[in-house]
């Protein structure tokens, strides 16, 4: 309800406990009374109870002693220009009627004067709940403010400690996953027969935007385990670096894991290397793939750097 709303209602609730309306306006506001919060309703019935008290506020009121004095006198009057009995009655009646009319008036000068009584009453009322709502609002609003300026200060701050969080997390993250690398690195170094293999960068056309790249594989046979590491590589959007072992006298290769190089620095990869059958030169290849891999058992790609063929023994 806007302002002029909320005015125009208080004044049908002030008119209507008055019994001031005319027909339609009562069945306006008993209609609002319907479709009103509580508080609106609760504001009517205290109008209705103020109306209902204005009656006992008002004081008895007796006739002036000159209005008294000039009925006497004039009963006295016609009882003596009267000489019949019924002459006599008839003035009687004729004063006590008079005196009847003059009461009549007199109370209803009284109830005009209780009415206006009870509306500067309830206007003086009205005005002081006014006042009261009027300043309670604006207290609300500056709550409002304050509230919803601490709720923006809390978010704010919980953002913010969310993104410190999921940075830590990160951090966190890259910490195992260093530490877990060098945990297998050294773990694989420990072992006997480890195998370092190193492989550079072609001299072809295919191969100049990879040019300054290598790569290292630490494999150990026996044991199947292997770390590749690859370095100085174009980091690849839609597509991944594939390890292949190519085993001498087999017609296709195996594949030896598909990495998904982050660039920028080295990056160390676990190599799921197969073992091979028997002792034989092997040569091992990285090839550019689709993303997730070659769909072939054969790379689809260009093959941007390789080893040397060496001679394992088992």
């Amino acid at each position: 309800m806007n302002p002029n709303e909320r005015e125009h209602f208080e004044e049908l609730c002030a008119s209507y406990v008055l019994d001031a309306l005319e027909a339609d306006e009562a069945a306006q506001l008993e209609q609002m009374l319907q479709q009103v919060g509580p508080d609106d309703v609760a504001f009517f019935q205290s109008m209705q109870e103020v109306a209902l008290l204005l009656p006992l506020e008002a004081e008895p009121v007796a006739p002036p002693a000159v209005v008294r004095q000039r009925l006497l006198d004039e009963v006295r009057r016609r009882k003596q220009a009267l000489s019949s009995s019924s002459s006599s009655m008839n003035a009687l009646t004729a004063a006590v009627a008079w005196w009847q009319s003059l009461t009549l008036a007199w109370s209803a000068a009284m109830v005009f004067l209780i009415a206006g009584a009870g509306a500067s009453y309830m206007a003086w009322n009205y005005t002081g709940r006014v006042d009261s709502l009027q300043k309670a609002v604006v207290d609300l609003r500056i709550r409002e403010k304050m509230f919803t300026a601490e709720i923006l200060r809390m978010t704010k701050a919980n953002q913010k400690q969310r993104k410190l969080l999921a940075q830590n997390k990160s951090e966190i993250k890259a910490i195992r996953n260093e530490l877990e690398r060098k945990t297998k690195l050294a773990q694989l170094l420990a072992t006997r027969n480890v195998e370092l293999v190193r492989m550079q960068v072609g001299r072809s056309r295919k191969t100049r935007s990879y040019k300054g790249g290598y790569g290292k594989l630490l494999w150990n046979p026996k044991t199947n385990k292997a770390l590749l590491q690859l370095a100085n590589l174009p980091r690849l959007k839609d597509k991944s670096y594939q390890l292949w072992m190519i085993e001498a006298g087999r017609k296709l290769p195996y594949k030896a894991g598909v990495f998904a190089y982050e660039g920028d620095k080295a990056n160390f990869f676990e190599a799921p290397v197969p073992a091979p059958k028997r002792r034989r030169r092997l040569q091992f290849a990285v090839s550019v793939e689709p993303k997730g891999g070659s769909p072939k058992p054969t790379p689809t790609g260009p093959i941007i750097m390789a080893t040397k063929k060496i001679r394992i023994s088992l």
